[in-house]
């Protein structure tokens, strides 16, 4: 029992010789799970290690050696006589260990001391596939060769061939196959090896395993087919791979009803976008959201846009935030998109989701010149949004003052208030910008009014935090 002197505690003789012994055998399972071969021998050379001592897991040495992969240490244990019993749990965890370090040795160890060559993790993968995850040809040959099942598939459905193909690895590949292993999943819209080889950029094992019988028209789990992941990645070479030479079907479709057509577009791959045209793709399909190639386009690909408008896509297909190509080349601030779509019959009154037009939307994105030109196409200058807000307090709020007097002298009044009884004033007051709200005040707007939580103008200015704003907000509301 430990003596104390004053406030500090004196370890007796015998406590001391205990904490050394203590810690001497955290050091050496530590050591020994770590690897550290060097300090492992180092502290068994003092003879005060049993081997078959365990740690408070109850946990042998060998145990933990077998738990962190390292053999040369098993070996050296073993000929200094530990029991080589390995219980169930530490075995396991040895087991997967040896898997996913391609550990050959280990593993047959491992095996051949009770070991279940057809254990499975907790996420249901096998030896195998963790051997082959591993890259590890030599121990994928030796449990193939131990009976274990070639084409289990873990909770994920991915196989041991599966794997490979994504890692690239092509002497497991042609291994797997060359042993029978499944090269094309039992159930639709699971994942494939040649679906994940396209996913992982492995061009090469794409082109073997369409060569060896792999379905170029099978659908994963996203019911997207190979073909959609190479025209999405903008991969010409392998579109052309799949269609000339394994005859893929340009025309699939994925359980929201898109195609390898919209991911080319997508990917603002013209080329790809003209290749699956010429072999038979529909450029007007439409998904069960009504979005088509054309609004996978990205707004800014001004020569994609206009090639998909004249091989025939439809102007009023949207995406699934209800914006139209015109929505989106606004978006990109591209007026020369912009000014083709609208000649081409694009509307200029069609609503987004939130109830935008497309003017509005110009302003929303603080695009003086688009808007100036859409109002010289006739776009509705008192369109409101879905919360009664109209263009002039949407300009007001992004403090564009050219944009609001252009509105101001159409003939928007400055007395309109949304639904929440704000006007184009309160919005100008929080743009902060101080001769915007000059012309307002000056335009006869409402000095006294209040919004809905009966906010009026001075409440507004205080919440500006500008001294300039709030004065002279104070300033024309008392002369009212």
């Amino acid at each position: 029992q430990a003596l104390s002197k004053g406030n500090k505690p004196v370890l007796t003789d015998q406590d001391q010789l205990i904490w050394q012994r203590m810690k001497m055998y955290a050091d050496f399972f530590k050591y020994s799970y770590a690897g550290d071969f060097k300090k492992v021998k180092r502290l068994y050379k003092t003879g005060k290690i049993d081997l078959n001592d365990r740690d408070r897991d109850d946990r042998t040495v060998l145990e933990i050696a077998a738990r962190g992969g390292h053999f040369e240490m098993i070996q050296f244990f073993l000929k200094k006589g530990v029991e080589s019993e390995i219980e169930d749990g530490n075995m396991n965890e040895a087991l997967i260990t040896a898997a996913r370090t391609g550990n050959l040795e280990l593993m047959e160890f491992l095996l051949k001391n009770g070991g279940d060559i057809h254990f499975r993790d907790d996420e249901s993968n096998t030896l195998l596939i963790l051997a082959s995850s591993s890259g590890s040809l030599p121990l994928v040959k030796y449990l193939v060769e131990k009976g274990i099942g070639i084409s289990e598939v873990n909770k994920s459905g991915m196989s041991a061939l599966i794997y490979a193909a994504g890692n690239g690895n092509v002497d497991i590949v042609k291994f797997l196959i060359d042993r029978k292993a499944r090269i094309n999943p039992v159930y639709p819209y699971t994942i494939s090896a040649l679906t994940w080889a396209v996913i992982k950029d492995q061009f090469k094992i794409v082109k073997f395993l369409a060569e060896n019988g792999a379905e170029v028209d099978h659908q994963d789990d996203d019911s997207r087919t190979t073909l959609m992941y190479a025209a999405a990645k903008g991969n010409l070479s392998l579109v052309k791979f799949l269609v000339e030479d394994h005859y893929a079907k340009v025309n699939i479709k994925t359980r929201r009803q898109t195609t390898a057509i919209m991911a080319a577009a997508m990917g603002g791959n013209l080329d790809i976008v003209k290749f699956l045209i010429e072999h038979g793709a529909e450029v007007d399909h439409r998904s069960i959201d009504n979005e088509s190639a054309l609004v996978w386009a990205d707004g800014s690909n001004t020569e994609l846009v206009k090639f998909l408008v004249e091989q025939g896509a439809g102007l009023d297909a949207v995406n699934r935030q209800g914006q139209t190509a015109l929505h989106l080349a606004i978006d990109h601030h591209n007026l020369e998109l912009v000014q083709f779509l609208v000649e081409q019959g694009a509307s200029i009154t069609i609503r987004d989701n939130h109830g935008h037009t497309p003017l509005m939307f110009a302003v929303i994105r603080k695009n003086d010149e688009i808007a100036k030109r859409l109002i010289e196409k006739g776009s509705d200058i008192h369109a409101r949004d879905h919360h009664d807000k109209n263009i002039l307090m949407v300009a007001s709020e992004k403090g564009m003052l050219d944009i609001v007097t252009l509105l101001v002298d159409l003939g928007v009044s400055v007395l309109g208030t949304n639904d929440r009884g704000q006007t184009a004033l309160m919005f100008a007051i929080e743009s902060k910008n101080f001769d915007l709200i000059k012309y307002l005040v000056e335009q006869g707007s409402d000095l006294k009014a209040k919004d809905d939580q009966s906010w009026d103008l001075i409440r507004y200015a205080i919440s500006s935090r500008s001294r300039e704003i709030e004065m002279y907000i104070v300033q024309v509301t008392n002369k009212n």
